[in-house]
Parts: structure tokens; sequence; C-alpha cells
């Protein structure tokens, strides 16, 4: 159950959800543990971050294929909502980080109280 594909029952939908666990247990167990690991922990935990956008995908491949209620009408508007809910955040979060980086450096005075 943990090797993606050896599922006698609809293996590769079950595959897609076994890896959607593996990548989300990956960057939960990078995010712990990366101070401990210095340098290489910053490393691999943002690597693992970038490689956790795949659950998301993985997840719902393995919901529609592999679920009973997949095709129910309550459930495709739970689908669509959480995708789109998620694509806008991520559109939103890349436009404000975007004009983050526009902003001009200010240069403020250090100010000593003595």
């Amino acid at each position: 159950l943990l090797i993606p594909g050896l599922s006698s029952w609809q293996p590769i939908p079950v595959a897609l959800g076994v890896l959607a666990l593996w990548t989300m247990l990956t960057s939960s167990f990078f995010g712990r543990t990366r101070t401990k690991f210095g340098k290489l922990g910053k490393t691999l935990f943002s690597t693992s971050h970038k490689v956790s956008f795949l659950a998301w995908p993985l997840a719902t491949g393995h919901y529609i294929f592999a679920g009973t209620d997949s095709l129910k009408s309550w459930s495709v508007m739970l689908l669509a909502t959480g995708w789109l809910l998620i694509t806008f955040l991520l559109i939103y979060r890349s436009l404000k980080i975007e004009s983050v980086r526009m902003l001009p450096k200010i240069n403020v005075p250090e100010v000593r109280i003595s």
C-alpha cells in the first residue's frame, strides 16, 4: 500500500494517492527538521516544498479515479471550489511577490538611543 503501483485494486489511481502521500510526508519531514541539517536542510526543504505542489493534483486524481463519490454533484462542486481557490491564491501570491520585488530599496538611517 505504500509502494506506488502494487495495489491489486485500481493500481494507477491508488498509486496517485500514494505519490501524493509521499510528497507531503517528505515536505513535512524536511519542514520540521530543516534546522538540524544546516544549509543542506534549507536546500532540501526548499526543493521538497516546491515538489509538494504536485500533491494537490495527484490527490485530486486519486480522488476522481478511485473515489466512490467522485462524480456526485456535491463532490464536483467541492473539487471545483478547491481548485479555483488554490489557483486564485497561487496567482495572488505570485503577483504579490513580484510587486514587492519591484519596490525600490529605502535606506533608513540607524537611530541610537543612549
